[in-house]
């Protein structure tokens, strides 16, 4: 049986919203839309690129122009490179170390496979074993069923695995799954706003994450 443990990735491992937050603007715009204030996109970030179209806007929308606008912000996304995106310090250490204490380390993001894949490749190649993102017919966060099968693939048990993350998304997946939850609050999340959901772990920088998980 194998450790595990379930990191999502932004802002948890990359400080990415700034290149998502231009790239869902830049969307908005070319499909007629408004665009939104940063404290919009903050709010309602971390369900996915379907959800944060849809939630972007006010009021219903077509479904062709719906699905449209979602495919054109995973296509502005993708491309855009994410220049804006890095590592968050440390990080890399403390990924390297939990191998070392022979914790599988998987990656669960809501963000399209081939936009993750686009950005992983460039930061985090060799140093995690699996990174799955959103893929038609594949569950994403908060549901259980977005995590268990990677749990599975490596002989683990949810119960014996932790996740990490920094949102709502992030706390309710632990849940559901069954999984031990600690909080990053060197990411987007607050820890008042965390401990709101159910969190009461929580790590200040990426190095806590040692001491945490044992």
């Amino acid at each position: 049986m194998s450790k595990c443990i379930v990191f999502d990735l932004d802002g948890t491992i990359i400080d990415s919203f700034p290149d998502i937050y231009e790239s869902l603007n830049k969307a908005l715009s070319q499909s007629g839309f408004p665009t939104i204030s940063f404290e919009k996109f903050f709010a309602i970030a971390g369900y996915g690129p379907r959800n944060l179209i849809k939630d972007s806007v006010d009021g219903p929308i077509e479904p062709h122009k719906y699905e449209d606008t979602v495919a054109l912000y995973n296509d502005i996304y993708t491309n855009c490179g994410s220049p804006k995106t890095v590592l968050y310090d440390g990080m890399l250490d403390v990924l390297a170390e939990l191998r070392n204490r022979g914790y599988k380390l998987l990656v669960r993001t809501n963000k399209a496979q081939k936009t993750t894949d686009g950005i992983t490749d460039r930061l985090l190649v060799g140093k995690v074993d699996l990174i799955w993102g959103s893929i038609d017919g594949r569950a994403i966060k908060p549901y259980a069923e977005s995590v268990l099968p990677m749990i599975e693939m490596f002989g683990g048990k949810p119960e014996d695995t932790f996740m990490v993350g920094d949102m709502k998304a992030d706390i309710d997946t632990a849940n559901n799954a069954g999984m031990k939850f600690i909080g990053c609050l060197w990411g987007y999340g607050k820890e008042e706003d965390m401990r709101a959901s159910g969190a009461t772990v929580f790590a200040k920088k990426p190095e806590d994450l040692l001491d945490l998980i044992k």
